[in-house]
């Protein structure tokens, strides 16, 4: 919301704060939130801190994509989900809100980008105004395409961290000796915040190159599927592999599947165009097939210093080219601080069986049915100076 809005908005409708509140109501009793049973493989309900009807609202838009899921007739359904009370409500919210802090943004519209721009919404009144005036037209601010293009990018921006996050902590639980190797990581680059037994700060943790870090969310990202898929309309008519594709058809990608965590299909090289034989695919080796499917950081880092290389092999979890995703340094962001402060303070032991399943549940992203955590405090008693940078 900070990022979307501002920061003024992101400190008034936090769903942080009232979790973290809810919690420490249990003060020293965690324990009785088991309540039902005794056992410690049976799982810790905690309480949910109450948030702001802004925010439950957008939640609320979010769900109702579930409902729409596998029916036969999606556009009746939708019409029907959308005229329930509660929804129609949550929407006058959501436009509410989103014309109210276009309306801000345009009254504080200044001359320099760098001096106006503080938030996403500034940087797309800033575009439209720029993109009018090069077109001799008069801006339109409140258009259907900016309300709609702002509300996508706070929900699928929500919605696709928290999924990406929850799957990479159970595939660090699940591979013990990554974890380790990024606790290491953290540690080696981090030796302040290390010999002096604290959490390393947002600038520590983003001021400094961390290789394997970076492997860590590229690699989480690469198995997770977060969006299942990724998908283009032809906007004229055209072709790929030798097919006819008429203007208007959507092509979809599977961000998962061959040639990501499985072998790729076996192309015909005649097939392709001049540009898919060089360009962008060139760039990107194949992964190898023997363990492609495995969660392995270490495919991304390269040559004997460890580099990490974002174009180590293929990934489509943000697409590629200039539609990719308007959020990936965003996400890329927030998913190397989240990853780093937990692994930094928290070994995560394995869990459970039962609850470690893989199953995913699709709503608007591809969610962990499964996503427990078993954690035991870092006790950290290291000497830094025999800690080898390179150590991987």
């Amino acid at each position: 919301m900070a990022f979307a809005f501002g920061e003024r908005f992101g400190q008034s409708h936090s769903a942080t704060r009232p979790a973290i509140d809810a919690v420490r109501t249990l003060g020293g009793a965690v324990g009785t939130s088991r309540l039902a049973s005794n056992s410690v493989d049976d799982p810790v309900t905690f309480p949910k801190g109450k948030i702001d009807e802004l925010l439950s609202a957008t939640l609320e838009l979010v769900e109702t994509v579930q409902e729409v899921q596998g029916s036969p007739l999606p556009d009746l359904k939708w019409a029907y989900v959308n005229s329930k009370p509660r929804v129609r409500r949550a929407t006058k919210l959501k436009e509410d809100c989103i014309v109210s802090e276009l309306e801000n943004a345009v009254g504080r519209l200044g001359g320099k980008e760098e001096e106006f721009v503080k938030s996403a919404v500034d940087h797309m009144v800033f575009r439209e105004k720029t993109l009018a005036s090069k077109d001799g037209r008069v801006p339109d601010f409140f258009s259907r395409v900016m309300i709609d293009e702002i509300f996508g990018f706070v929900i699928a921006g929500n919605d696709t961290s928290s999924t990406a996050i929850s799957w990479g902590l159970k595939y660090l639980a699940e591979n013990q000796a990554a974890q380790k190797k990024l606790r290491t990581s953290l540690e080696t680059a981090l030796p302040r915040a290390a010999s002096e037994a604290r959490v390393p700060t947002i600038q520590e943790i983003t001021g400094t190159q961390i290789p394997y870090l970076d492997a860590t969310v590229e690699e989480t990202l690469r198995c997770a599927a977060s969006v299942p898929v990724v998908d283009r309309q032809a906007v004229v008519d055209t072709e790929l592999m030798g097919y006819h594709i008429p203007k208007g058809t959507v092509v979809t990608c599977l961000v998962t599947g061959p040639s990501m965590t499985s072998p790729a299909f076996p192309i015909d090289e005649s097939r392709r165009s001049a540009g898919s034989k060089g360009g962008e695919r060139q760039r990107h080796r194949p992964w190898d097939p023997r363990d492609m499917a495995s969660f392995k950081p270490e495919r991304w880092l390269v040559g004997k210093a460890n580099d990490f290389d974002a174009g180590a092999g293929p990934q489509l979890a943000f697409g590629l080219g200039t539609r990719q995703c308007f959020g990936k340094r965003l996400a890329h962001l927030e998913m190397r601080i989240m990853i780093a402060l937990i692994v930094w303070g928290f070994e995560l032991l394995p869990c459970p069986s039962a609850l470690s399943g893989h199953k995913p549940v699709l709503i608007m992203t591809n969610r962990p049915k499964d996503c427990y955590v078993r954690l035991r405090e870092v006790e950290r008693n290291i000497d830094i100076s025999k800690t080898s940078r390179n150590a991987m």
